[in-house]
Formats: structure tokens, C-alpha cells, sequence
């Protein structure tokens, strides 16, 4: 679902390598709620970076963002979506790797389209040949946009948090 009126968050800590990630980066989903013309997914691109897909009336967006190439060390990646209002201004996608903003959208505001199934880590619900193969750390949704002074903190050395 799209969680709020005004827009949403989604960050994760992963530790992905290049050799177990997929070519096509629609099979690497780190969250999704994504399925046919419909819902939101955060991906890895097998080089680095990332990509964030927003559905808006029925029509896909996606805002590509690049990275420098996953190193075997945890990784910070989020992704926002804030709304517009139609008519009046555009809603805009943004993605933030190790909390730095590596790209953003502005596209047209209109009625988002949303996905009726369910949240996943790591993999589509909507297909079965898209899954992840990345560890995580910790991840969440949140209702509103958030500042990367908000982010989730870096995991603690205690032995359980790294490979």
C-alpha cells in the first residue's frame, strides 16, 4: 500500500556482491510491494546503485541511481517518495545510498496505483523468479518522507550484525 497522503520512506541495510546479484535489476528486490501496473519496489543494480519504481496511473516510474560497485561491507540504501498535488506540483522520487541523494525524479502528481497484494523482503509476490540474494541488517517502511539525518543507524560490531 501507499502509506500516507503525503509520501513515504523506505531504507534498508544490505550487504549484497556483485557475483550473487542479478543482471536485470527487476530480479533483485529489496522491498516491494510491486506487482502488474501497480505499487512501489526498491532494487539493487548489479554494479551498484540502486533503482526505486513508484506506479502513478497505471504507469511504472523509475528513478535509476548510480553507485559505486557493493564491497563486502553493510550498506545503507533508502528511497523516498514525496507527493504532489494534482494540477498544482509534481511528486518526486528520490534515492540516497550510504545517505547521500543519488538521484531524483520529478514527474506529473496523479492517482498512485496500488498494489493489492502483499510486502516483501528480498523478493516479488507478484513474480517467482525475482528474489534477492543479499543479506539484511535491518529495514523499514515509514509513512512520511524522511531527512537522512533520520535514517536507520549503521549496525553495531557485536558479532551478530556482520558477516
Amino acid at each position: 500500500p501507499f502509506l500516507s497522503d503525503d509520501g513515504f520512506t523506505v531504507e534498508a541495510w544490505v550487504f549484497a556482491r556483485k557475483e550473487d546479484l542479478k543482471a536485470e535489476a527487476f530480479r533483485n528486490p529489496v522491498m516491494s510491494c510491486h506487482g502488474p501496473a501497480s505499487g512501489w519496489e526498491l532494487r539493487l543494480c548489479q554494479n551498484g546503485g540502486a533503482i526505486f519504481l513508484v506506479t502513478i496511473d497505471g504507469v511504472h516510474l523509475e528513478l535509476t541511481a548510480p553507485g559505486s560497485p557493493w564491497l563486502p561491507r553493510w550498506t545503507h540504501i533508502a528511497a523516498s517518495f514525496q507527493v504532489g498535488v494534482p494540477g498544482q506540483s509534481e511528486c518526486t522520487l528520490r534515492v540516497y545510498i550510504c545517505n547521500e541523494a543519488l538521484g531524483e525524479l520529478c514527474a506529473p502528481s496523479g492517482q498512485r496505483s496500488t498494489f493489492p497484494g502483499p510486502f516483501c523482503l528480498g523478493r516479488n509476490p507478484a513474480w517467482t523468479d525475482r528474489s534477492a540474494c543479499i543479506c539484511l541488517h535491518s529495514a523499514r517502511v515509514t509513512s512520511r518522507v524522511l531527512d537522512p539525518k533520520s535514517f536507520l543507524p549503521p549496525p553495531k560490531p557485536d558479532g551478530a550484525s556482520f558477516l
